[in-house]
């Protein structure tokens, strides 16, 4: 077993379903709305928990009623929170989530007490990053915070993953050398190279420019193609299995947590694409970000159902 330290956002979802999402000036009725816990930070601590990592959550939380919500989902999924921040008379993160009938979404993030998650804060629960073997990173807390958490990895010698999501309007100079792992999706990738993304090559191309950066390994996620990364030894690409799109959220943070989980576990680059994208794509099928999240035994009975897919 793992351990797992998740440094990170907490947010409160406000998930709408809608025929279609709206263009710029629109209006569309939507016809269902459900509050579900979410946040990167907190997606992935949940995944992680529950595909069976010994995982700590540090961030912050307000005290308000959202914040009392996403804890209980964190507890439930057995994640560690006695290391929260808990900030009086302040209001926890918030997303506003538009879903349509084919999966697809868009997000709007106010961040609220995960700007609370400041290098003090960290510093006060410095013994997590000693115990963890893993930190798993994002970006909607404060850019220095997450780059502070990234160093104390290096220096302690453990595997940092920084999910570049979303990607920070200044760029993330001075974050890449600090891990061994950054994971993408396509639109992210291109904005932090600059570069056309619209073939297999060109997204080579683009993670070598990333690579040049400092990272040893860049993982991107393909959405229906399923995920590829590229390293010094070349690059693995599987597909994942066909299922039906329900809701897209949080699959990215239930690849990524997966994929760290798999590899601590057998150091095999194709085993670990394989078991995220077979997490991934049950998250896919349900509605919600944590509420879609598989544990482990669901994960392992659908590969056995499902072959990995070589590309």
């Amino acid at each position: 077993m793992s351990n797992i330290l998740v440094v990170g956002s907490l947010n409160l979802d406000m998930v709408v379903k809608t025929p279609v999402i709206p263009r710029v000036g629109e209006t569309v009725l939507g016809y269902e709305v459900k509050y579900i816990p979410g946040g990167k930070g907190a997606n992935q601590a949940v995944a992680a928990a529950r595909l069976g990592a010994s995982t700590v959550m540090l961030g912050a939380i307000g005290n308000d009623d959202n914040g009392r919500v996403i804890r209980e989902s964190l507890d439930g999924a057995g994640a560690d929170t006695s290391r929260l921040r808990v900030v009086p008379d302040a209001v926890s993160g918030l997303a506003l989530i538009c879903v349509e009938d084919a999966g697809n979404n868009n997000i709007v993030v106010i961040p609220g007490t995960n700007n609370d998650c400041t290098c003090e804060y960290l510093k006060e629960n410095d013994d997590r990053f000693s115990w963890c073997d893993v930190i798993m990173l994002q970006m909607e807390i404060p850019f220095e915070s997450t780059l502070q958490a990234a160093r104390w990895g290096r220096e302690l010698g453990k595997i940092v993953m920084a999910n570049i999501a979303p990607v920070p309007p200044h760029g993330c100079d001075g974050l890449y050398p600090l891990c061994d792992y950054i994971s993408v999706n396509e639109s992210e990738l291109e904005k932090l190279t600059g570069s056309a993304v619209d073939s297999i090559d060109e997204i080579l191309a683009a993670c070598d420019l990333i690579r040049g950066r400092g990272v040893k390994n860049v993982l991107v996620t393909l959405g229906s193609r399923g995920a590829l990364l590229h390293n010094a030894q070349g690059h693995v690409m599987l597909a994942p299995p066909d299922v039906k799109v329900v809701d897209t959220t949080a699959a990215g943070d239930t690849f990524t947590a997966a994929f760290m989980l798999e590899m601590c576990h057998t150091g095999d680059i194709e085993s670990a694409i394989a078991y995220a994208n077979a997490a991934a794509s049950l998250a896919v099928s349900r509605m919600g970000a944590q509420s879609s999240i598989p544990d482990a035994d669901e994960v392992r009975r659908f590969m056995q159902k499902h072959e990995a897919i070589y590309v």
